[in-house]
């Protein structure tokens, strides 16, 4: 695909990642590399980031005033709906559930508010830099949100017999994360889950683009097919952020699974503009338990928001109830 082609292709998609990974696509292809193949600049690479980032800079920086002048701002504080959330069960069982990155509790609210009903212990924690302003995420890396679920889970593991977790997302790899450190986890629930590091090209056009100044790209939420649901997200992507998420994370992540045997329900979404449903084959080719996985066919990545819902609700539950009653 030629540069130009390339670069109208690249702004029709709302994910940065899928930016990165494009352009780095284009450039190994042997088409690029061949006599009289010319590929693009990284001054030009930049310079194209840069137009598109300065809208949304702009906006940012309004934000940013209005907090400082007290108009209209939330000055840090979480944003109603976005709390973490806890409920007291009355089975020996408890589900801890993991919202994702940039997201906050309210994209997994109904999925706990199911277990709840269903008796479960549960514990939504909301992590650090979610939830409240873009600003209060920037500085926060995976050792943070790893220290967030290990803290929810030893809440909810000190009045429950047995736990599963769940997560979607970056909370997916939470829940691996957290299950390759507690083999006494009962079960995992992975939902479109982030189980793999980026490619050592992709890993170095994100330097690029952070040693070129910029912190922050237009946002990764609210992938989902409904267009009557918004997923309350931050409107842009801390990049150094999602750098942690991967090279700290997912990266090193992927090592533990051959050694992790609890069950694991997997549900993934055909048609994911986030986390291309690949990541999840290749966590079923190197999991050494047995894994039970979804399909599904409507829904974007936010599946616990959008038009299957009710089947992520539906086989969660079921999945969570055979694993504590067995």
């Amino acid at each position: 695909m030629p540069f130009p082609m390339a670069t109208k292709s690249i702004r029709s998609r709302s994910t940065t990642l899928e930016a990165v990974q494009q352009l780095v696509r284009w450039q190994q292809m042997p088409m690029c590399r061949g006599v009289g193949a010319i590929a693009p600049p990284i001054q030009s690479i930049r310079n194209w980031l840069a137009q598109r980032l300065t809208s949304f800079n702009y906006i940012c920086r309004m934000q940013k005033q209005l907090r400082e002048t007290g108009v209209n701002a939330m000055g840090g504080q979480v944003q109603p709906g976005a709390e973490a959330w806890s409920h007291n069960g009355t089975l020996p069982s408890g589900v801890l559930v993991i919202h994702g990155f940039t997201g906050n509790p309210s994209s997994v609210r109904e999925l706990a508010e199911r277990f709840a009903a269903e008796g479960f212990h549960v514990e939504v924690p909301r992590l650090s830099g979610h939830g409240t302003v873009i600003e209060d995420m920037m500085p926060t890396r995976w050792s943070d949100w790893s220290a967030d679920v290990e803290t929810a889970y030893k809440v909810l593991s000190s009045r429950c017999q047995r736990v599963i977790v769940a997560g979607l997302s970056m909370g997916g790899a939470l829940t691996l994360w957290l299950a390759a450190h507690h083999p006494e986890i009962a079960g995992i629930v992975c939902i479109n889950p982030v189980a793999q590091g980026r490619t050592a090209e992709e890993i170095a056009f994100l330097d690029v683009i952070i040693e070129s100044g910029e912190e922050s790209l237009p946002g990764i939420g609210s992938d989902i097919a409904d267009t009557a649901v918004v997923e309350n997200s931050y409107a842009g992507t801390p990049l150094r952020a999602a750098y942690s998420m991967y090279v700290e994370g997912a990266a090193p992540l992927a090592e533990h699974y051959p050694t992790m045997v609890m069950p694991m329900l997997l549900i993934n979404s055909v048609q994911d503009h986030v986390v291309e449903p690949t990541q999840s084959d290749f966590l079923v080719a190197h999991y050494a338990g047995k894994i039970e996985r979804v399909m599904l066919e409507k829904s974007f990545h936010v599946a616990t928001q959008d038009f299957e819902k009710d089947i992520v609700n539906s086989r969660s539950v079921d999945f969570v109830k055979k694993i504590a009653n067995a």
